[in-house]
């Protein structure tokens, strides 16, 4: 990684720390069911690898975790983990067609509820209150408004060369 991406990796965690913090002003259930720092460390994992991932990861998650009523250090592991992963996995595939981004941002949204809900339950030794199910719509809302920013980033790209 060079200083640029790590300049870029800044960047992403303050512009995904700005949309938090106004979604949480204007509608704060939006932060049950949409995760925005997933898609930073998503969109650093799959442009940059796994320890951009990760390293974006961490650096949300403890902005995430700062900023929340919830255990120090969750939301960073939990992040820090599907970043590394999802960095792994993306330079092996190709996440061109926005069927398989799609696809691809669900189950990294999906992996890091697991891992924090699973982190979060043995903190607190009880269930982690889903807020009536809607917690489990996350995945599914991260993964539809975030294929359709990355794909207009990528369509933007290609007319712009």
């Amino acid at each position: 990684m060079t200083g640029r991406d790590l300049a870029q990796g800044a960047l992403g965690c303050l512009l995904g720390f700005i949309v938090y913090s106004l979604l949480g002003r204007i509608a704060p259930s939006a932060l049950l069911v949409f995760n925005v720092f997933v898609l930073v460390v998503a969109y650093f994992a799959m442009t940059r690898g796994e320890a951009a991932g990760a390293l974006t990861g961490a650096a949300c998650g403890l902005i995430q975790d700062a900023f929340s009523r919830s255990v120090l250090g969750t939301a960073g592991i939990a992040l820090t983990l599907t970043g590394y992963l999802a960095g792994s996995f993306a330079q092996r595939f190709d996440m061109t067609p926005l069927r398989r981004l799609f696809l691809f941002l669900f189950a990294v949204a999906a992996a890091e509820l697991a891992v924090w809900m699973a982190l979060s339950s043995l903190i607190y030794a009880h269930r982690v209150d889903s807020a009536g199910g809607l917690l489990f719509l996350q995945p599914l809302n991260t993964a539809l408004w975030g294929g359709l920013v990355f794909y207009a980033i990528r369509r933007r790209r290609e007319r712009a060369r």
